[in-house]
């Protein structure tokens, strides 16, 4: 057993320190989380609709950059699925509903057949999900592309009605949806940098399908909002398993122990899972945009039907401890290891 303290990356110790001064009220959540929650008038009371709190927004807002969150040669059709998909999951994690876009576009030029590749894309996924692209802005450097959700609440959800980093308690099962590493693992075979002796032999199908997980991730809205009310907290895993852990850990004030042989390993990789390099994509790799949640041990059959219903597999990966000191994380098992690199850091 390996016990660890997780050091926080600079960009989260640079929120704490200089962007937590405003507040949204007792029933909103603010700074901090996967996305933001408050009323759309603060204040108001239920005096005149004892049964319905006051309306809620949700809103959540992620830039990616050229180089840094996708490489550089990549489509139109491409950049809009993985920067859309990337916001939806946030919505995921709080159970919420998408509702509402803004797009904000930094173009290094005028390339249309680039623009009709984001265009046509986005316009997909924009009737799939049902969103609607309501405004934003254009401008010329190098590219980017921010998307502003805006959202709301599930109509059942209660003032209490979100899933949120902070919730969980000693005794509660740990669980993840779906598998761990595609990403990861792709976008080392695609910029050529596999871990020194490494040797994967993938066929072109199997890497299109690393290549799709990548690109378009699945965002778990309907595992999301099905766990209201079971589960009692929740985080996306974008900058990987370990680092995402250990800030749901401090959120919640407690500690989390990790069982690694009962991580599921994506398919294309199964017969290398006991590689250091697969083990340190799905610990340490990030960009899986999966659910890593708690809930309570007798939710455990509830926990199966959400997920049957949601069409998601979901994976009992360990429990939650109580630990005084928090933001700790243990991981388990033989031959388990924690890499060098514990998660993504952009500082």
């Amino acid at each position: 057993m390996q016990r660890h303290l997780l050091p926080l990356s600079s960009e989260f110790d640079i929120i704490s320190q200089y962007f937590t001064f405003s507040t949204v009220g007792e029933n909103g959540l603010g700074v901090g989380d996967d996305a933001a929650i408050f009323e759309a008038i603060p204040g108001t009371s239920n005096e005149q609709a004892p049964a319905l709190h006051a309306p809620r927004i949700v809103a959540a807002c992620d830039t990616l950059l050229s180089g840094v969150h996708f490489p550089a040669d990549a489509s139109g059709g491409d950049v809009a699925h993985r920067s859309l998909a990337v916001n939806l999951s946030d919505f995921a994690a709080m159970g919420a509903q998408p509702q509402w876009l803004l797009l904000s576009l930094c173009l290094p030029d005028n390339n249309q057949q680039w623009l009709q590749q984001f265009s046509a894309c986005l316009s997909a996924l924009c009737a799939d999900f049902d969103l609607r692209l309501i405004g934003g802005d254009t401008t010329r450097g190098p590219l980017a592309v921010t998307f502003t959700v805006l959202g709301a609440l599930p109509a059942f959800a209660g003032v209490t009605g979100y899933l949120a980093r902070s919730g969980a308690s000693a005794g509660e099962d740990l669980w993840l949806s779906g598998s761990l590493g595609a990403a990861a693992a792709w976008l080392a075979l695609h910029s050529g940098q596999l871990p020194a002796g490494t040797n994967l032999s993938i066929d072109s199908a199997a890497l299109s399908e690393l290549r799709q997980h990548f690109y378009s991730p699945t965002p778990r809205l309907a595992l999301g909002q099905g766990l209201l009310g079971t589960a009692s907290s929740a985080i996306d895993i974008s900058d990987g398993l370990l680092a995402d852990a250990s800030h749901l850990a401090k959120s919640s004030c407690v500690s989390l122990q990790i069982n690694g042989d009962s991580l599921p390993c994506h398919a294309v990789l199964t017969e290398y899972a006991s590689s250091n390099a697969v083990r340190a994509w799905m610990l340490a790799g990030g960009d899986d945009y999966e659910l890593l949640f708690t809930a309570p041990a007798e939710a455990r059959e509830r926990v199966q039907q959400v997920a049957h219903q949601a069409q998601v597999p979901v994976s009992r990966i360990g429990c939650v401890v109580a630990d005084s000191s928090a933001n700790r994380v243990e991981l388990r098992g033989d031959g388990w290891h924690w890499p060098e690199r514990t998660g993504y850091r952009h500082f």
